[in-house]
């Protein structure tokens, strides 16, 4: 009895329940800080969180803090984005967006400007305290919301003036801030632009692949067509750049790979190449779940199409971002 009362005051008081567990969240961080501050603030928030950004802003390693991820902050940025897609979900629910292909296409200028601004924050475009918000995860949240916004505005648009033109709202801000950060990246002088083109390349060949395997495998398997659709496509070319891009940093170029995930497996195996095959198994798996085991479960169209989007963009995001860092030379 008393579980089903939580249960029914949830239901009813579901927004008013998240926004006190957020407050109680960031007060109990606030009183720790205060009352421990060598266990919540030296230990905690600034090794894990605040330090890796601020090392990255400046480019160096700071008390022993390196730019990059760490295990704990990879896991609470996991959490954090499980969490982000739920809510966004429950909105679009509410709201019964469509995530179709002229959804895709409106949001897809601000993937890619995601990853050139941090291109730019490498480059030195920006300065203090403006770099803060050009390194992930920043750089991510602060899109993610400016594109949620245009599409909530764009949403009561089309409702008020009974029009049809939420993906425009969305679009033409990201497309006119990505030529203005196309223009400002061209302007730089481009150490290795033939690395360029050949992680494009090494994408390509591997993206064709694997779509020649499925479709010769599909005649016997018929269930292995899913892999032809051309979403599930688009999943594997964005992981396989960037698996391109890291192979071609680590291996050729001397970059270092921040994910601690991967990073242990190029050390363990001596090479940025163990991405393609990871990057092929993953890919292989979240598809499988999606459109084989669970799609009579998982009816709703909206979650599957987020839930894509979200692996692409975790894809595509790092791969732009490292083959334009390691093309200029930053």
């Amino acid at each position: 009895m008393y579980l089903k009362n939580i249960k029914d005051f949830y239901k009813q008081h579901t927004f008013l329940v998240w926004i006190i567990l957020v407050i109680l969240f960031f007060a109990i961080l606030w009183i720790g800080c205060v009352l421990w501050k060598n266990l919540f603030w030296d230990n905690f928030l600034w090794r894990s969180y605040l330090g890796p950004v601020v090392a990255d802003a400046e480019n160096r390693t700071i008390d022993g803090i390196t730019p990059g991820y760490n295990v704990v902050s990879t896991i609470t940025y996991g959490i954090i984005l499980a969490l982000s897609l739920f809510l966004i979900y429950k909105i679009f629910t509410k709201l019964k967006l469509k995530i179709d292909g002229k959804f895709f296409i409106s949001i897809s200028p601000f993937i890619v400007l995601g990853s050139m601004l941090r291109v730019m924050e490498d480059a030195g475009f920006f300065n203090s305290p403006f770099v803060y918000l050009f390194i992930s995860p920043f750089i991510y949240i602060f899109l993610g919301v400016l594109v949620l916004l245009l599409i909530i505005i764009g949403y009561y648009i089309d409702k008020i003036r009974k029009t049809k033109i939420m993906n425009y709202v969305v679009s033409i801000p990201g497309f006119a801030f990505l030529c203005l950060s196309v223009y400002l990246l061209s302007s730089m002088n481009w150490k290795h632009p033939n690395a360029v083109m050949f992680i494009l390349c090494i994408t390509a060949v591997a993206s064709i692949a694997s779509f020649l395997m499925f479709f010769l495998l599909e005649k016997r398997y018929e269930k292995l067509s899913v892999y032809l659709s051309g979403s599930n496509v688009l999943l594997f070319f964005a992981h396989f750049l960037d698996a391109s891009a890291t192979f071609v940093g680590t291996d050729i170029y001397g970059y270092c790979e921040k994910h601690p995930l991967p990073n242990f497996l190029i050390n363990l195996s001596g090479t940025g190449a163990v991405m393609f095959p990871l990057k092929f198994i993953l890919i292989f798996l979240i598809i499988y779940i999606l459109d084989i085991t669970y799609k009579k479960e998982i009816k709703d169209k909206t979650l599957t199409g987020l839930i894509k989007i979200c692996v692409f963009i975790l894809g595509m995001a790092p791969g732009i971002r490292d083959m334009l860092r390691i093309g200029i030379g930053v």
